[in-house]
């Protein structure tokens, strides 16, 4: 006579039914632990929190309204317009604002705060050129040898100042040997005037009267108003710019009294380009030079944050290196044991 089966049956349906629990539990588990597991804010995966204040001296109340998400929005987009250094950007208040840099991104403090220095001031001086009619030779050459000696802030006087240039390879050009020469300008044999002080190259240009347009010191002079891509007549990448009423008024006397010299194009004091004045240029003009795609982005930019009615103080009021609580070492377990804890509650 067989044995009864039923025990054995039970037996295997209880243990079906539990497997099945069990699988379905750690399932819903798992899904809950999965939502709770997040990229935690830079507060708690560590990182660096730099705080930036706007200098708004001049400013009407109504001027300084939402100030700090306008400097944000233009400061993004030269710094990382793609949004793919996942930087975190946070308005405190009109007239400050943070940047929270997490350990992953591309860019390190040093390197971000490089990259905002810069109000974006734009100014123009012309070049006295050897071989000028106006330009006497043998004052040149005693510029350039009191800047070698005295260095650029002592060998000035008010005709003349010298400005760093940004890239002398660029300014100067390479023969076919490779060796560095003065660039002639627009094929013209009239070049700068170009003299080294320590590591930085320098060229002379004008202080006198009708031959710069600069920016007075606490004035409300010409402004201005956009910068944006363009290229030359010879299809080679360029900058445009448009200036307000004044500053094309300005603008149109020094370039129509300046005419076949060169404009030394200056921003925030560094010389980046020289194109030379063929015609009189009043409210829009475009700024040529041996620019590559990433250089002109970068000065439209810079020209674009400059057009804004306050500047960014250049060094940050606070810069906080964050750790996470839990130890950078133990980052890993610590969104884990999160996730487990929350399970428990």
């Amino acid at each position: 006579m067989g044995k009864n089966p039923a025990p054995k049956l039970v037996l295997i349906i209880v243990l079906v039914v539990v497997g099945i629990f069990l699988l379905f539990a750690g399932v819903v588990s798992t899904i809950y632990i999965a939502r709770k597991v997040r990229i935690l804010p830079t507060d708690m995966t560590g990182g660096t929190s730099l705080v930036y204040a706007i200098d708004t001296r001049g400013l009407s109340e109504e001027e300084k309204k939402d100030l700090s998400r306008i400097m944000i929005a233009v400061l993004q987009r030269r710094i990382d317009p793609a949004n793919i250094q996942n930087l975190v950007w946070r308005p405190l208040g009109n007239t400050r604002f943070e940047i929270q840099i997490p350990p992953a991104s591309f860019y390190n403090p040093n390197d971000l705060q490089r990259m905002l220095k810069g109000a974006g001031i734009l100014e123009f001086r012309i070049l006295p050129t050897l071989g000028h009619e106006k330009v006497d030779s043998d004052e040149m050459t005693g510029y350039a040898e009191s800047l070698r000696e005295k260095g650029p802030k002592y060998a000035l006087d008010n005709k003349h100042v010298w400005c760093e240039i940004e890239n002398i390879n660029e300014w100067m050009g390479v023969d076919e040997q490779g060796r560095p020469f003065v660039r002639v300008l627009d094929g013209q044999q009239r070049p700068s005037v170009v003299a080294q002080f320590g590591e930085k190259h320098y060229v002379l240009a004008s202080n006198k009267q009708g031959e710069t347009m600069l920016h007075s010191a606490g004035g409300k002079g010409w402004r201005l108003k956009k910068a944006k891509l363009e290229t030359d007549r010879m299809g080679r990448r360029a900058i445009g710019f448009t200036l307000d009423e004044r500053g094309g008024k300005v603008f149109f006397t020094v370039t129509e009294k300046n005419l076949d010299r060169p404009l030394c194009v200056l921003l925030d004091g560094i010389a980046i380009s020289a194109p030379t004045i063929q015609a009189r240029i009043s409210t829009e003009g475009i700024i040529t030079g041996n620019f590559t795609q990433t250089k002109v982005e970068d000065i439209v930019n810079k020209l674009n944050a400059g057009c804004l009615p306050a500047r960014l103080i250049e060094q940050p009021i606070s810069v906080k290196i964050i750790g996470p609580p839990i130890g950078a070492d133990n980052h890993d377990k610590g969104t884990a044991i999160e996730g487990n804890s929350s399970k428990d509650k």
